[in-house]
């Protein structure tokens, strides 16, 4: 796949709680990662801090949409899944917005599904 399709093919769901520390770093070191994508979805879960507002200033620089979770059920698997409804791409990659997942990783775990091996590929901190 080449570079502009596989731009256009990735979506980058990040569900989010009270990540005002991390959204900022998280955005430089996917951007650094050298793995083009279409978006960045922070799924923004009721926070009471000021992740909403750094996920909107971020996204007047980068190719960022924030989706809040207001009115929505609330946790973490509403909040991918309610990415993935959202998302515009063809390949989804969920991140935790704590660093957990660390995105210098994207490039090796995304190899086999964009060569074509895989369907799936799944990245865990609990796999070596």
């Amino acid at each position: 796949m080449n570079s502009a399709a596989l731009e256009k093919s990735i979506s980058i769901i990040v569900p989010t709680l009270n990540e005002e520390e991390n959204v900022e770093l998280l955005v430089s070191q996917i951007t650094a990662c050298a793995v083009p994508f279409r978006e960045i979805l922070f799924i923004d879960d009721h926070s009471t801090d000021a992740t909403r507002d750094r996920i909107r200033s971020l996204a007047a620089s980068h190719p960022i949409r924030l989706i809040e979770q207001d009115g929505a059920e609330p946790g973490l698997a509403a909040a991918i899944m309610l990415g993935a409804r959202a998302a515009r791409g063809e390949i989804l990659l969920v991140m935790d917005a704590d660093l957990s997942h660390p995105p210098d990783g994207i490039k090796d775990l995304l190899a086999p599904l964009l060569a074509g091996t895989a369907d799936m590929v799944v990245g865990s901190r609990y796999v070596q």
